[in-house]
C-alpha cells in the first residue's frame, strides 16, 4: 500500500492511516457476508435475495435439460477463462440475455447460475 510518510512514521513501519483503512475494509466485508448487492438506482444489500440464491437449484427449474447444460457450460467456461482474457488484454466481462414470457424460468435460472459461481 502506498501512502505519504507522516512525521515520525518509518516508510517500512506501521501506519495509523493504513491500519484504520484495513480495519474499515474488514468491517465492511464482515457486514457484507451473507448478502447480495442489488442495484436499483443505488446499491443496497439484500439478505433475502442471498437466501433465495442459496436455495436455488436446477432440479427446481422446469427447463429443457440441454438448455440447463448450456447455461452451466457457458458460465463455467467464462469463470475458468479469466487468464485468457488477461493474456489477450480484453476486459473480463460477459453478459447473458434471458428472454421470454413471464414464468418461463428466467429469474430462477439466473439465481441457480449465481449460486453455482465459485470465483476464487
Amino acid at each position: 500500500m502506498l501512502k505519504e510518510k507522516h512525521s515520525s512514521e518509518n516508510i517500512l513501519g506501521p501506519s495509523r492511516l493504513t491500519d484504520k483503512l484495513i480495519l474499515k475494509i474488514g468491517e465492511w466485508a464482515a457486514e457484507s457476508a451473507g448478502t447480495v448487492f442489488v442495484y436499483d438506482l443505488y446499491w443496497q444489500r439484500s439478505q433475502a435475495l442471498y437466501k433465495e440464491v442459496e436455495r436455488a437449484s436446477w432440479d427446481k427449474v422446469i427447463l429443457d435439460e440441454n438448455m440447463k447444460n448450456d447455461l452451466t457450460s457457458v458460465t463455467d467456461k467464462f469463470f475458468d477463462s479469466k487468464d485468457v482474457y488477461e493474456d489477450l488484454g480484453v476486459p473480463w466481462k460477459r453478459g447473458l440475455i434471458f428472454g421470454g414470457s413471464p414464468g418461463n424460468g428466467k429469474t430462477i435460472s439466473i439465481k441457480v447460475s449465481i449460486s453455482l459461481i465459485q470465483v476464487g
